[in-house]
């Protein structure tokens, strides 16, 4: 399980290492120090071996992560205890939350917010 956020990929990073893992990435649609769309050819790339794969875009958001802290978080402890635990996504208090993370973790490869 691999929850990658806004990280730092290049072109030729391999993904043969995600083959039968779960890899979500959250990336901020305006970051100027890690390329969102560099991030999202990687996950696009890793969905022919991985288990499934998941690319959240966040509109507005830069790479601090600074702008929604609270869907950063959110987004990704949703994922890891919906992946790791099956704690189900509901009742979290955060409905958009709770139906992304839920997208997510059925494998939807893009999601943008």
């Amino acid at each position: 399980l691999i929850a990658a956020l806004a990280p730092w990929l290049t072109p030729s990073d391999p993904v043969d290492t995600l083959t039968g893992r779960r890899l979500l990435v959250i990336h901020g649609e305006a970051d100027r120090i890690t390329d969102p769309r560099v991030s999202r050819r990687y996950a696009e790339q890793a969905a022919a071996v991985a288990e499934s794969v998941s690319w959240v875009g966040i509109r507005g958001e830069k790479h601090a992560m600074m702008r929604k802290p609270q869907l950063w978080h959110d987004l990704v402890t949703g994922y890891v205890l919906g992946a790791l635990l099956g704690v189900p996504t509901v009742g979290t208090g955060r409905k958009v939350s709770a139906n992304l993370v839920e997208k997510a973790l059925a494998g939807q490869q893009r999601i943008v917010v």
